[in-house]
């Protein structure tokens, strides 16, 4: 009895653990396209089913650019870089991608995350 009751508690206590760690990466990531430099954190945030903004967190001075990707065209544009966030770009409709730009002036690192579709 003693041994049933070990592995019931085992396995709830691991259910509930994954939960709260695949909540809490989602919460803290948003959409996802994560990107990282030495002081900053960039990543793409929900703004409604189709529409994704840029966040950064990190050193204040930090800076994020949201790019804008056209799959059928190859076109592609930008909001220009922002502290904090920038304004929303359309996606999720199978043609448009999202992707942030991350520019970390402490040490003059330039990085990209990756697609958000």
């Amino acid at each position: 009895m003693k041994h049933k009751s070990l592995k019931v508690a085992l396995v709830a206590a691991i259910a509930a653990g994954g939960l709260v760690l695949s909540t809490g990466s989602a919460f803290a990531s948003g959409l996802g396209g994560d990107v990282y430099t030495t002081y900053c954190h960039a990543y793409v945030a929900s703004a409604g089913p189709h529409y994704g903004y840029g966040v950064v967190t990190g050193a204040s001075n930090c800076l994020v650019n949201l790019w804008q990707y056209n799959v059928n065209t190859g076109g592609s544009s930008s909001t220009g870089f922002y502290y904090g966030s920038t304004p929303s770009k359309y996606h999720a409709d199978g043609v448009h991608e999202l992707q942030v730009e991350v520019y970390d002036p402490n040490t003059g690192a330039d990085a990209w995350g990756p697609l958000v579709y």
